[in-house]
């Protein structure tokens, strides 16, 4: 009838469909008509071991909001069934029409538990290197304090300007960790890198007339690597 691929909808979704997918034909009252030996696995994995042929899936313990919600509207519908001991099994019904008349659906399941446990563990490297820059910039932070501290205390002109200006730069590196305890990413958005520097430049120099320092255009986002010594190089050019 030239009604497939929907037009409101995306069929496809995520990563969908893949040759290793589970396929389920369920009719047009939501009962299982075939099933691949993928689906059987995967259904399996959920606790659930009857076989599904002429049997709606709820009543071998697969319950799956997805498939009743693509019967009923005639849409595709996506959903993620989790189980015991953290599985993940990835639901995609794509409801099935003849002139018009659904007629029931196919339904691609997939085990998608080695994903989400690499998600979890993405998620938690971003977090541990959020805490790790977080602290570096942290202990700059004291060392520039410690810095300005012994500085303020010296008795020499010379030495006081030496521990001011090692003062500012531990402050320029501390910047950009303050950025990337903010974002996992390694990209640096260096705009922001730019304002704090300038910040800093004014308040650190003194001079007989005033000085007005403006920014324009936009350095976008740099490596880490690149940005720290960009940032301390910017702040001695200031």
């Amino acid at each position: 009838d030239s009604a497939f691929p929907f037009p409101h909808a995306d069929v496809a979704g995520a990563g969908l469909p893949r040759s290793g997918d589970g396929l389920l034909v369920l009719d047009a009252t939501g009962r299982c008509e075939f099933a691949t030996p993928n689906a059987v696995s995967a259904l399996h994995r959920l606790g659930a071991y009857r076989a599904p042929d002429g049997l709606l899936l709820d009543e071998i313990g697969v319950h799956a909001e997805t498939i009743a919600r693509a019967l009923a509207t005639g849409r595709p519908a996506v959903e993620e069934l989790e189980a015991p001991r953290d599985v993940s099994i990835g639901v995609h019904a794509v409801p099935l029409a003849e002139r018009g008349v659904l007629t029931g659906a196919v339904v691609l399941v997939r085990d998608v538990t080695d994903l989400r446990e690499l998600g979890r563990l993405v998620v938690s490297k971003d977090a541990a290197l959020r805490e790790v820059h977080h602290r570096v910039k942290n202990n700059l932070q004291t060392i520039s304090s410690l810095l300005r501290l012994q500085a303020r205390r010296s008795d020499s002109e010379q030495g006081r300007q030496a521990l001011f200006e090692a003062e500012r730069r531990v402050r320029a590196i501390a910047l950009v960790h303050e950025i990337l305890s903010k974002d996992a990413t390694d990209q640096v958005p260096f705009d922001a890198i730019v304002g704090s520097l300038v910040a800093v430049a004014e308040d650190a120099v003194l001079t007989s007339g005033p000085v007005e320092v403006t920014v324009t255009g936009s350095l976008g986002a740099l490596p880490a690597d690149v940005a720290t010594p960009l940032a301390v190089i910017l702040a001695e050019l200031l």
